[in-house]
């Protein structure tokens, strides 16, 4: 690889850990309303449990396949993993409140990162809902769970810094 090339590869992943380490490990409160989602929470963490086959379209480490398992814990609290490829785990737990409003906990093995109670501060018919702590520097991410005549399809793009990190899309044959 060209020196440059390494460099530049090299900087965004120091950019990555020190935005993921310091940007949103932090436990102070939501400086953004949670949204109350009424009975879309519950059929949303309904539609996620099952096994799903995807690909990280985008990512630092480039395409990779994505495919995660959402299983159900408790009562409103979904906990999905993907291992791709041993390179990096993520660890997803959605959990709906007794106010409706959805949090996310996610952690990534890439670099060791925790992003704990986001909470969904915004709903948009086409990307789905958001998942934020209000704060500039820190992760967002935007979680979609659809389908068509045949699949569901659920989709997920990371922020950075307002900046896309990472996007995932899997799928899997829809439960009759």
């Amino acid at each position: 690889m060209e020196k440059w090339l390494k460099i530049v590869v090299f900087s965004e992943v120091l950019v990555t850990v020190v935005v993921l380490l310091f940007g949103f490990n932090s436990k102070t409160p939501n400086p953004i309303p949670c949204v109350n989602l009424g009975t879309n929470g519950v059929q949303f963490l309904k539609s996620l449990v099952g096994k799903w086959q995807g690909t990280a379209i985008s990512t630092p480490l480039g395409q990779m396949p994505y495919d995660l398992e959402f299983k159900s814990l408790a009562k409103n609290v979904v906990k999905g993993e993907s291992n791709t490829n041993g390179q990096v785990i993520h660890t997803w737990i959605f959990r709906l409140s007794s106010d409706n409003t959805l949090s996310l906990d996610f952690h990534s093995t890439f670099g060791n990162s925790w992003a704990q109670g986001l909470c969904v501060t915004k709903v948009d018919p086409v990307k789905g809902l958001l998942f934020s702590d209000g704060k500039p520097v820190a992760l967002k991410v935007w979680v979609k769970s659809t389908s068509d005549a045949s699949h569901n399809i659920w989709q997920a793009e990371i922020l950075l810094r307002d900046m896309p990190h990472v996007d995932i899309t899997a799928q899997r044959l829809k439960l009759k």
